[in-house]
């Protein structure tokens, strides 16, 4: 039997030459096979053979690793061969067990593994966990699938996971109520790969993020190269502390009605992205469940995005921003369009001039807008003769559906001047005669406008001076 020796958290140490300063509080643990396990981290659960079939979680030696929580029950989670996950692109054990989650999940009936805990400001800012899941039967409510505590007890999840009716997942932050947006509905019999995270902003105060990906396309990266999320939420209380990663067994309302059969395998728990998505070499699959972008082009009206694989004639729109690790839900809309009959999408999108980067995104299920009119011209813009030196002013007259964007060229494809009507050329030089056009853009379409021609004068001036001439009487003179 060994013997560790743990301070509280709130105590402070102090000592010295071996003797412990009268004020110190010391709490002896001895580790007795009903002591905790706590796992250092990385964290990772292959579910093992070593694990018999069709046992439960509190059966040894899966209960030396899944202690925490209050699940005395046996049935609801077990461990079976046939829930053995692996995904193209992870590292993953493949083979041995996995887990089922099935029957009608109980409120005490959660299983967790506590690890070493993590603090805001110990200077780890994240706390990640990772696993595969696979739907064979969906739930008939929202129900929860796992969750980080800042304890090891069962309760409400510090950051949670959720599955929908519909197949959907859902998180939440301090909370059994999902707060962010459900992701695209899950396919039955399909592996998906899922990373959640809790995100310490700043000290306590409401704003720590906790983020879902669902098939993120990077793995194995560093920090700086993490993929946006696919939902994120900072609603809800901040936590100072995580401590323990449980499997959830009961309905989002706790009430014990959520039935419905999925597995889990593969679980990881770490401080930073590579830790819960190491890589094998290949390239992770793209989820058939969301559109893929086959081209992503900039033209002169915009960018322009192409792809497949969308819910025929459903909506989704373009968000967009300039900061590829801010929440989606930050993301500014900036087109509402449609899928045609059979998936494929094409958009034109607005891009702010001057703009040093700009990220796009698709949004599916975005709701349709009111009637949007697409642009058109108005007032052509006209064409003038000034002399060289001067000032030229062109403007252009348009309708459609705000926000109107203009894009001037100079003879034909040569961008010049900003996202304005007019475009004012000061103290013009011989080489800015020639034409001139714009095209105006919205959500909906573009419209180009005609071709105005600059015409630069150039005042005469004296090349060679009139010289003197002397000639005799009645000769001639040529000046």
């Amino acid at each position: 039997m060994t013997a560790r020796v743990f301070f509280p958290p709130a105590t402070k140490v102090v000592s010295a030459f071996g003797k412990v300063v009268i004020g110190l509080s010391v709490l002896l643990a001895l580790l007795v096979p009903s002591a905790r396990a706590l796992s250092t981290l990385p964290f990772y659960e292959s579910f093992p053979t070593n694990y018999a079939e069709g046992s439960a979680l509190t059966v040894s030696p899966a209960a030396t690793v899944w202690d925490s929580g209050n699940g005395a029950g046996a049935g609801a989670v077990t461990v079976a061969s046939a829930a053995a996950l692996s995904s193209s692109g992870l590292v993953t054990s493949n083979g041995s067990r996995g887990l089922v989650l099935t029957g009608t999940p109980s409120s005490n009936r959660d299983r967790g593994a506590s690890f070493t805990s993590q603090t805001l400001g110990a200077g780890n800012p994240v706390v990640y966990v990772s696993f595969l899941f696979n739907v064979q039967v969906p739930a008939t409510t929202n129900r929860l699938v796992g969750y980080l505590r800042s304890d090891t007890s069962q309760g409400t999840p510090h950051a949670g996971i959720f599955l929908d009716e519909s197949n959907q997942l859902s998180v939440s932050k301090n909370s059994l109520t999902p707060a962010a947006a459900n992701t695209s509905a899950l396919n039955n019999n399909q592996t998906y790969l899922v990373v959640l995270r809790y995100k310490w902003i700043s000290a306590v105060g409401g704003d720590d993020e906790v983020a879902l990906w669902l098939n993120p396309g990077s793995l194995g990266v560093a920090e700086g190269l993490v993929p946006t999320p696919t939902i994120s939420t900072t609603s809800g209380s901040d936590l100072a502390t995580m401590a323990s990663f449980m499997i959830g067994n009961r309905s989002a309302a706790g009430d014990g009605t959520a039935s419905g059969t999925q597995w889990m395998d593969e679980v990881r728990v770490a401080t930073n992205w590579a830790g819960v998505t190491p890589s094998n070499g290949t390239n992770p699959p793209i989820s058939t469940s969301a559109p893929v972008i086959t081209l992503a082009r900039l033209a002169l009206q915009g960018m322009v995005l192409r792809g497949t694989n969308g819910t025929p004639t459903g909506n989704y729109q373009v968000i967009t921003s300039t900061n590829l690790t801010q929440p989606m839900t930050n993301w500014p809309a900036v087109g509402n369009y449609s899928f045609d009959g059979i998936g494929n999408f094409d958009s034109t999108n607005p891009v702010t001039a001057g703009m040093a980067r700009q990220f796009f995104r698709l949004l599916v299920g975005a709701t349709n807008p009111p009637a949007s009119t697409a642009p058109g011209i108005t007032n052509q813009p006209q064409s003038l003769t000034v002399a060289v030196g001067a000032n030229a002013n062109f403007s252009v007259g348009a309708s459609g559906t705000a926000t109107l964007n203009y894009f001037w060229s100079f003879n034909t494809n040569t961008p010049v001047g900003g996202n304005s009507s007019t475009l004012a050329l000061v103290n013009v030089a011989t080489n800015d005669a020639g034409s001139y056009r714009v095209v105006v853009s919205n959500s909906v379409g573009t419209a180009t406008s005609s071709v105005a021609t600059l015409t630069v004068l150039i005042p005469p001036s004296i090349t060679t001076q009139p010289t003197n001439f002397t000639v005799t009487a009645s000769g001639s003179a040529a000046f």
